[in-house]
């Protein structure tokens, strides 16, 4: 199985992130206002053989909620298996460090991001106009763990 390491984000990683052009302008906004956060967020580079595969961040939001993010490189379609086993683990060890009921997310509207997003759990709780960075919808995304009362 192929392993791939994660390291703490720094903004030079950008210059060997490899993303479809058509992220670019996703993941330049979201590295910087990663920047303007600082240590009130935890992010992360991953990377195998020395090619960053995704870079993630999250930050607790509320008590019991997570705002998380997620970009892919180019390389993703090439360590497939090995980038959704991590990515899983990934949100998995979110959850428990912060304690949360709540994972929430954001893609853009594609057929691919929302068969990605649906594959690892999230479900679509619908869309938000002009809310990209360019100006694109998005829709809104979570995993949300059943609360006491709705058991009963």
């Amino acid at each position: 199985m192929t392993e791939i390491r994660t390291k703490p984000f720094r903004e030079a990683h950008l210059d060997i992130f490899h993303v479809a052009d058509s992220h670019r302008a996703d993941c330049w906004a979201a590295a910087k206002q990663w920047h303007h956060l600082g240590s009130l967020l935890q992010a992360g580079s991953h990377m195998i053989d020395g090619r960053i595969v995704y870079i993630s961040c999250f930050i607790p939001t509320t008590p019991g909620v997570v705002e998380v993010w997620m970009h892919p490189s180019i390389y993703v379609p090439q360590y497939k298996l090995a980038v959704i086993k991590h990515v899983k683990w990934w949100l998995q060890d979110v959850a428990e460090r912060c304690n949360a009921r709540r994972i929430q997310t954001w893609g853009d509207t594609s057929a691919q991001s929302d068969r990605w997003l649906a594959y690892l759990g999230f479900k679509c709780e619908g869309v938000l106009q002009s809310f990209r960075p360019d100006g694109g919808p998005a829709s809104v995304w979570s995993i949300c763990k059943p609360s006491p009362a709705s058991l009963s």
